[in-house]
């Protein structure tokens, strides 16, 4: 009955999801901390998570950590469990009292642990994220590369490619725009969708911006028949729909988007201004034109034009090319 749960929440959207994890609970409860059935425990709070209903992950995890588990499956579910809602909540001590770094490390990535492992992976870059540690974020992305694990399967696979696509460095991102193309055409609506995702971050940081908007809306739409409400928020910043998505991210409880994550400057260096080379720069980027379009205008290479928006997204406090133009507004 978990193993149906959990395929079903591979393919089906949220609500077909949870039914089928309630009626393995329901069968499962009453053997204690039985592997199957804390494992059950855990899988059903992570798609608590993927409906929104983050008080209730939230509650569930502080119980199975309670729990004694061993088995490193056990072991990574929980732990991306608490990085997951680390990244929402702002709450960095999930990370160490479930200790995922050590985890992810136990785990290893080989094996039948190899989707578990690339999606704690992803997790743990979006809590080092959250809390401003880019470094740390790329640090463990870069892993999944080295490790090439991310790609052996489409489903968790593709969970993973909005995390590169959104806090990977442009090498990083191009090393998996070979594998995303190759997913775009899959029949599974959850993995088209996580595709269309990275394709909207990709292009809001590093091409342009109505392919950028373009892709997001068709990821809104993706998640919302998905019912996976704060995804679809995440796709809504890039389509330039704030209100929508601060209304879903209350609507969730969630106090950050996970992968709308903070560069890690200090308030002194956000309010410097823009200096006039990051200031014109910025502006092209806003109106929809390509770093490669840009650098040809400006006579540059494209590696600077990288350089000054990385400064101006920092200055202005912003992490993608679709939160440029309101900046820009309020800066100027």
């Amino acid at each position: 009955m978990t193993n149906y749960a959990f395929l079903v929440g591979r393919v089906l959207p949220v609500t077909p999801t949870i039914a089928a994890y309630e009626d393995a609970l329901a069968f499962t409860e009453g053997y204690g901390d039985l592997f199957q059935a804390v494992l059950t425990r855990g899988y059903f709070a992570h798609a608590l998570i993927d409906a929104g209903r983050l008080d209730g992950a939230h509650a569930r995890l502080w119980i199975l950590l309670a729990e004694k588990a061993q088995a490193p499956v056990v072991e990574m579910v929980i732990a991306r469990l608490a990085a997951r809602l680390a990244a929402y909540l702002r709450d960095d001590t999930l990370v160490k009292r479930a200790d995922c770094a050590g985890a992810l490390g136990r785990a290893g990535s080989g094996g039948r642990t190899v989707g578990f492992w690339c999606q704690l992976a992803s997790a743990l870059a979006d809590a080092h994220a959250a809390t401003g540690d880019l470094e740390s974020a790329r640090r463990v992305l870069g892993r999944l590369l080295d490790d090439g694990t991310f790609a052996d399967q489409e489903g968790p696979g593709s969970t993973v490619l909005p995390s590169i696509a959104a806090l990977g460095d442009r090498a990083l991102v191009d090393a998996v725009t070979a594998v995303a193309a190759h997913w775009r055409s899959y029949e599974n609506p959850r993995v088209r969708t996580h595709v269309e995702l990275f394709d909207a971050y990709a292009e809001s940081r590093f091409g342009s911006e109505k392919a950028a908007r373009r892709h997001a809306a068709t990821a809104v739409d993706g998640f919302a028949a998905l019912e996976m409400p704060l995804l679809e928020a995440e796709a809504h910043v890039l389509a330039g729909n704030r209100a929508r998505a601060a209304a879903l991210m209350k609507s969730c409880g969630a106090r950050r988007l996970a992968r709308q994550a903070d560069t890690g400057a200090d308030a002194s260096e956000r309010s410097k201004p823009l200096s006039r080379r990051e200031r014109e720069i910025a502006d092209l980027a806003a109106a929809g034109h390509s770093n490669k379009t840009i650098a040809e205008r400006l006579f540059v290479s494209e590696r600077t034009i990288e350089s000054h928006l990385a400064n101006a997204y920092v200055k202005l406090g912003v992490s993608s090319r679709a939160a440029l133009g309101a900046a820009l507004d309020e800066s100027a």
